[in-house]
């Protein structure tokens, strides 16, 4: 229950502050987005995960060695 609701809050601060999160598992590189990360890339979550490919073109340039560093 406490955890639920944690998520509820986060979920419900990230749609105010127009912020967004995503983490991603490194062993099989499936990235994961919040609610508001999908809003903001203006992307429908119905069309399923995006690639690594996809998600690095919402990377700012400068930060794409650094985030694919990890991949």
């Amino acid at each position: 229950e406490e955890l639920r609701q944690a998520r509820e809050q986060l979920e419900a601060a990230q749609t105010r502050a127009r912020l967004g999160s995503w983490s991603m598992d490194l062993r099989t590189g499936q990235i994961t987005f919040s609610k508001q990360t999908y809003a903001l890339l203006q992307r429908d979550p119905e069309r399923g995960p995006l690639s690594f490919e996809e998600f690095i073109g919402f990377v700012h340039p400068e930060d794409r060695p650094r985030v694919t560093l990890v991949y």
